[in-house]
């Protein structure tokens, strides 16, 4: 905060983006669910198989992160690489990769 009280110009620009991200993902997340009552319904579209239209919205919002942070770099990535540590992967032979041969 600046003097008496006030906002700076980088701070008030980063929150009205961040409400207008808010407002947007709102927006879009109502339009998926109208467009998905539309092609559910039995008297406009009547798409016999929910779960795949599941998997196509999620296919598509999969496809559309992965090229927003990869291809086009839209979101900052700020992960280091971990370094290689044989020791530790000992531990993880042991305990988790057991764990889906008794499922």
């Amino acid at each position: 905060m600046g003097k008496g009280g006030a906002l700076s110009d980088g701070v008030v620009k980063k929150i009205i983006l961040s409400y207008t991200y808010v407002a947007v993902w709102i927006f879009l997340s109502f339009t998926v669910i109208v467009y998905n009552k539309y092609i559910l319904d039995k008297k406009l579209y009547n798409w016999p198989f929910p779960i795949s239209l599941t998997m196509i919205h999620m296919a598509f919002c999969s496809s559309l992160a992965f090229a927003a942070v990869r291809i086009f770099k839209l979101v900052e990535t700020c992960r280091p690489q971990p370094p290689c540590l044989p020791h530790l992967r000992r531990p993880h032979r042991r305990s988790l990769f057991p764990i889906p041969l008794a499922l």
